[in-house]
């Protein structure tokens, strides 16, 4: 981490993710301060989408067709229903 990340984003450069090549995608804790309580990390982040990109790089998304994929290939079993 270098100074500048240090400077322009002293929680956001906390992240393993904020980097010298992606900071831009990380909010400026200067020009956007939050207060708190007690000492907490927040990551904020400003890019399409949103936190997953945060989160090892791994997020599944899912459509209704892969809770209902028995009912289309014939193999498993379907999701319930959770209505």
């Amino acid at each position: 981490m270098g100074p500048f990340l240090a400077k322009e984003r002293p929680i956001q450069s906390k992240c393993y993710a904020c980097t010298e090549h992606n900071y831009k995608w990380f909010v400026n804790d200067l020009e956007n301060p939050y207060t708190q309580d007690k000492p907490f990390s927040w990551i904020r982040q400003r890019v399409l989408g949103g936190r997953s990109l945060s989160w090892g790089r791994q997020t599944y998304r899912m459509s209704d067709l892969d809770f209902k994929a028995a009912s289309h290939d014939g193999y498993g079993e379907d999701w319930p229903d959770l209505v």
